[in-house]
């Protein structure tokens, strides 16, 4: 593959963030995804410091992606471009204000004389359409509908291209990258949600707050205005939407009350309108705010690196290649324990366990063909702290057999490594189940079993397939 020299700095750039969070970590690494897609860069000493790292494959890919960013002015990138959402947050509120200003004065109009009908179309019609669009999109999950809301104008703002000497080449590529990622969790239509109906809650407070002034210090007549409806339409018309305000304790008059026009029937009115704002403007607004919040909150969870891009397998494989040709790996331990030392290790030959490692988010757990899965099933992401616990459950239970699940389209490293020797000193007979989740294949199956050779583990039985590991793990293959 013909690699291209990235462009000469002509400006500092200043380094990557001490503790860069997930969220930018994966932001970054699918804008370097992006820029590689139309030129390679020279990323040599990149991939080599990434591959010499501990930890599994995603930090060393987010690692690589992070130093090819502090060489590319990514970092300054995306921090402007948050600077740029902050501005436009704010200039979307100066929009919400006046837009609740221009609300108002389309409401009450210049006169004292109110139609009722008009306001109540006025205050909710926008929003009735708009909250349909959007609920439409999330549930036939239509990306077009879902990006027709305030949230996207958000980041269209946010993503204005910045001029000047501080903007580096490739700050085109944030904005796809963003959508990419948080589209593949499926978090797209609730992040836009949060932002729309947190736009449309502030617009509603104000509305609220204005007629209430308005209201409170002015005198106006709330009447019905129509040519061709009766005034039957109109009375059942206000009873039929005053049911929920009436609920929340708003005034709403009755037939009889309106029949008599009197000022307490104008008073009820006005309360009719702003409990009609309230029940079913601000509260629904405000309720999807907070799911959408916590939604996000939820799926953000999610976000993670597609291990089944065909770049991000090439990069594993690379940095695979590299750290078995370098002599980098500092721990040298003596030759793994006979199978009869480990079997000696077991405390209870009737225990067994199943013990995933750094599987792909959507590889199910246990794996098809692994039913019922043992009293002892562990899946590990790869973090410290979830090795530390599995390690802590094999040494309390000592299982008899122990049988590891791997994606074999991963790149086998030392953590790995170091897990597999810390996992089966705490146990007896162990076994590996290679799963080909990922479009693993025979040549990928091969490398496992090489690097097991490599690394003094060559005694560990290898499964391709798991009603065969399942039927080793119960005992039933003797």
């Amino acid at each position: 593959m013909t690699r291209t020299l990235s462009p000469p700095r002509q400006h500092p750039i200043p380094a990557k963030p001490v503790n860069p969070n997930r969220l930018d970590a994966l932001l970054i690494a699918e804008t370097v995804r992006l820029v590689e897609a139309d030129a390679p860069l020279d990323d040599d000493e990149a991939t080599r410091r990434a591959a010499a790292m501990d930890g599994g494959r995603e930090q060393r890919l987010l690692a690589r992606a992070a130093l090819l960013a502090d060489r590319l002015g990514l970092w300054r990138d995306l921090q402007a471009w948050r600077t740029r959402a902050v501005i436009a947050w704010a200039g979307l509120g100066l929009l919400v204000f006046l837009a609740g200003y221009g609300l108002l004065q389309g409401l009450l109009g210049g006169g004292r004389t109110i139609n009722v009908m008009l306001a109540f179309l006025t205050a909710l019609g926008m929003h009735f359409l708009t909250l349909a669009l959007w609920l439409l999109g999330l549930l036939a999950g239509a990306a077009a509908l879902s990006r027709l809301s305030l949230g996207n104008l958000l980041l269209r703002i946010a993503s204005w291209r910045a001029s000047g000497a501080g903007a580096s080449a490739y700050r085109s590529r944030l904005p796809p990258a963003a959508l990419a990622l948080l589209d593949r969790a499926r978090l797209l239509p609730w992040l836009f949600g949060l932002a729309s109906h947190a736009v449309w809650s502030i617009a509603f407070v104000l509305a609220l707050a204005g007629l209430w002034l308005m209201f409170s210090f002015r005198e106006y007549r709330l009447t019905w205005e129509t040519t061709i409806q009766s005034s039957e339409f109109f009375v059942g018309f206000i009873e039929a939407t005053g049911l929920l305000p009436r609920l929340l304790g708003f005034p709403v008059p009755d037939a009889a009350a309106l029949a008599a026009d009197t000022a307490g029937v104008q008073r009820s009115l006005a309360w009719w309108l702003i409990g009609c704002t309230f029940v079913y403007g601000l509260l629904p607004r405000l309720l999807l705010t907070l799911l959408c919040a916590a939604v996000t909150a939820r799926r953000r969870r999610r976000l993670a690196l597609d291990f089944g891009d065909p770049y991000y397998r090439k990069l594993l494989a690379r940095m695979d290649d590299i750290g078995r040709s370098a002599v980098i790996d500092p721990e040298r331990h003596a030759p793994a324990a006979s199978a009869d030392e480990d079997m000696r290790a077991a405390a209870d030959g009737r225990a067994l366990a199943l013990v995933g490692f750094e599987l792909p988010p959507e590889c199910p757990w246990p794996p098809p063909g692994i039913a019922p899965a043992p009293r002892l099933s562990i899946n590990v992401s790869g973090s410290g702290d979830q090795r530390r616990e599995a390690l802590l459950a094999l040494q309390a239970q000592r299982p008899g057999r122990i049988l590891f699940v791997f994606d074999q389209a991963a790149s086998p490293d030392r953590g790995a490594a170091r897990f597999l020797r810390e996992a089966r000193a705490s146990g007896g007979a162990a076994s590996l189940l290679l799963l080909p989740v990922r479009g693993g294949d025979d040549a990928c199956a091969n490398r496992w079993r090489a690097w097991l050779a490599d690394s003094g583990m060559g005694n560990l039985r290898t499964f391709d397939d798991a009603c065969a590991a399942a039927a080793w793990l119960e005992g039933r293959d003797e």
